[in-house]
């Protein structure tokens, strides 16, 4: 008998009348509001057309050229070598990944306000080019030709399908797929799991590969009802509070004026740390309480400072936003980027790890409010400004760094599946991997990935 259940047994029954009514008038407990979506699977509404995300939107807007930086779409381009290419295996896994991902099915509808998962579509075809036979300038030539035309192509959104695999053959057994995706359908995250899972079905066409009980649809249907919440409201409170305060993207010296250019042009830049000074470098970071990406995101701010024509500026973060709501939304291909800001001052010194602990701060602290998509954000920035919309934050920094290895004891399923992404983001520069890559956006200068 507890404790409670003894001092009750030695109440009066006056005592214990008196109790009751006071119980009686006390109100229940109130349900804690919800901090996230709550999820309902609806697969006989898979194919109703439902809202773009506030990312779609500015992808689908960036595409036409309205706005500075514009005529570009959100897009990924890879080269991966191939030697023995079955064409047929390829064609049937790549197949069976359209019918296992919804979003490969998706079209945009003509107002730019919704998207529609298609029910059926024809039998993907690879387009092949040959080039066996051929003296190698002219093959060179023409690899460039297909590198030129898919590295920044522009898919019409509202008709399937919004990627575009090839293939070239080339002497001695070798072949390049070429692999162009818009990302108006799916994250970085989602190609990468489109190749890795391209990959395991062609080396085993038979594998059963696990279930997908979920579909996107679902996932911005719970998303777009979260909007009514408090917790929601919250963190609308939360920036409305500091959007006066919010300064522009880094002032930066560039040699045209952006708003003149007509179409943009990407080019990738890249470097690599060698192994052992990276472990030291997370080693010290860890020290001071920082993450890798904390550690990253300041050195980047740190670099951008010197450029910068003021020391306060903004910088755009990109959020592989999936909310674990489902078991399985790791599997989903899907565009669930969110955007937020970070904003930096550099007009006071202070030593690069106590810097580095302030940007971590605040970026955690923003991040609990990221309920709020930085598009939103940038709406009522140019609303508070009197103008139109325009490339107010074209500095960009994406982590896709994962903290806990995919085996690392205790990972969750979350984790695991990120791992298993990051692991395919890693063999870009490995032999096996892409050998040649391109992303771009609109509205965007730089893109630190």
């Amino acid at each position: 008998m507890s404790e409670l259940q003894n001092r009750m047994k030695d109440l009066t029954p006056d005592q214990l009348r008196v109790l009751a009514q006071r119980l009686k008038g006390r109100k229940a407990p109130q349900r804690e509001e919800p901090s996230m979506p709550v999820l309902v699977h609806a697969p006989e509404e898979r194919f109703e057309p439902f809202p773009l995300t506030d990312v779609q939107q500015a992808y689908w807007v960036g595409r036409r050229g309205i706005f500075e930086l514009g005529n570009v779409s959100t897009h990924g381009y890879s080269e991966w070598p191939m030697v023995d290419l079955d064409l047929d295996r390829i064609t049937r896994a790549l197949r069976r990944l359209i019918d296992r991902h919804e979003m490969l099915r998706a079209v945009i509808l003509p107002d730019g306000q919704n998207q529609r998962i298609l029910p059926e579509v024809p039998p993907y075809e690879i387009m092949v080019l040959d080039l066996r036979g051929l003296p190698e300038p002219e093959v060179r030539a023409k690899l460039a030709a297909v590198r030129e035309e898919l590295s920044h192509q522009v898919l019409p959104e509202d008709r399937w399908p919004l990627f575009d695999i090839r293939a070239t053959l080339l002497d001695e057994g070798r072949a390049v797929v070429h692999v162009s995706f818009d990302t108006l359908i799916g994250d970085l995250w989602s190609l990468l799991r489109m190749i890795d899972e391209l990959r395991q079905l062609y080396i085993d066409p038979e594998r059963e590969m696990p279930p997908i009980d979920v579909s996107f649809r679902d996932y911005i249907v719970a998303q777009k009802a979260f909007e009514k919440t408090e917790a929601y409201r919250r963190s609308e409170r939360y920036w409305q509070e500091r959007l006066r305060d919010i300064p522009p993207g880094p002032e930066l010296p560039v040699d045209e004026n952006p708003a003149a250019l007509v179409h943009a042009h990407f080019a990738r830049r890249s470097a690599r740390l060698e192994a052992a000074r990276w472990r030291r470098l997370r080693g010290l970071a860890a020290g001071y309480g920082l993450t890798p990406s904390g550690l990253l995101l300041t050195a980047y701010a740190t670099v951008l400072s010197l450029w910068s024509k003021s020391p306060r500026f903004s910088l755009n973060i990109t959020n592989f936003n999936r909310l674990p709501i489902h078991p399985h939304v790791q599997r989903v291909i899907g565009d669930f980027i969110s955007l937020t800001f970070l904003s930096v001052d550099f007009s006071h010194p202070m030593s690069f790890e106590q810097r580095a602990q302030e940007v971590q701060k605040q970026l955690w602290k923003n991040l609990e409010h990221g309920h709020i998509s930085g598009i939103k954000l940038m709406r009522e920035l140019a609303r508070l400004e009197g103008r139109a919309p325009r490339a107010m934050m074209p500095v960009v920094f994406t982590s896709m760094l994962i903290d806990q290895p995919q085996d690392a004891p205790g990972a969750d399923e979350a984790g695991q599946e990120q791992a298993r992404a990051a692991g395919a983001a890693a063999e870009d520069d490995r032999p096996g991997g892409a050998a040649y890559g391109i992303t771009q956006t609109p509205q965007v200068w730089l893109d630190h990935r």
